[in-house]
């Protein structure tokens, strides 16, 4: 399982969680919904992305500084570091936004 797909299935569940489903009022037939929305599980999925960012960047640096690290195998390792960078840094923010708001597509 590749990182984004874990990153993607922990907060659907974290996000389904802490969901507040609303509820119907009988007597006027009104949707209420809770104001307080518990988004903790947003806190946890950013230091996710941080985390990801920064180990990313220290592989890169780590193969860029050291000349013994300078093979074939390990250039595809940091070309590998570098897009899993990208996604950590444009995706996984995008992603938590999408889930804080409740935007629902499709």
């Amino acid at each position: 399982m590749t990182e984004g797909k874990i990153f993607h299935k922990a907060t659907i569940i974290l996000y389904n969680a802490t969901r507040r489903y609303s509820s119907v009022d009988p007597t006027n037939d009104t949707v209420l919904e809770d104001e307080d929305q518990n988004n903790w599980w947003a806190l946890s999925a950013l230091f996710l992305a941080v985390g990801t960012a920064a180990g990313n960047i220290l592989v890169c640096l780590a193969i860029c500084w050291e000349r013994r690290l300078q093979n074939v195998t390990n250039y595809f390792l940091m070309s590998l570091a570098i897009t899993d960078l990208m996604v950590a840094i444009l995706v996984m923010p995008l992603g938590i936004l999408t889930l804080i708001r409740g935007k629902k597509y499709g």
